[in-house]
């Protein structure tokens, strides 16, 4: 990603977070720092898809009702908050886009 985007970030690799629930996977939000603008977070289901639903309050309701569906492998929920890491509470999310593979690629179906 940092070769392909031709930027440097910071990489934090947690075995922790493999199969967290999505309380953990809150609480680890809230330990990032004001400064980091953006995150992005790569785990397994079931953690992930209850994070991204609980977290997420308001959005784009198609992708909303896609991403309560099923939250296929390689999905993708962006979601935008408007307070500190520390902050986000639960419903304080807004769903940006929910990044399937059959979004991607014709003839792929994300239910199988």
């Amino acid at each position: 990603l940092m070769q392909a985007s031709g930027r440097a970030f910071k990489v934090l690799i947690d075995p922790e977070l493999y199969l967290a629930e999505d309380f953990v996977l809150l609480g680890e939000l809230h330990k990032a720092p004001d400064l980091a603008q953006t995150m992005l977070v790569v785990c397994h289901n079931p953690g992930l898809a209850d994070f991204a639903w609980r977290v997420t309050g308001s959005g784009d309701l198609e992708a909303r009702k896609r991403m309560e569906l099923k939250y296929p492998t390689s999905g993708m929920a962006v979601i935008e908050f408007d307070t500190p890491w520390a902050q986000v509470r639960w419903g304080s999310g807004r769903l940006e886009r929910f990044v399937t593979p059959s979004t991607l690629v014709e003839g792929v179906d994300d239910l199988d």
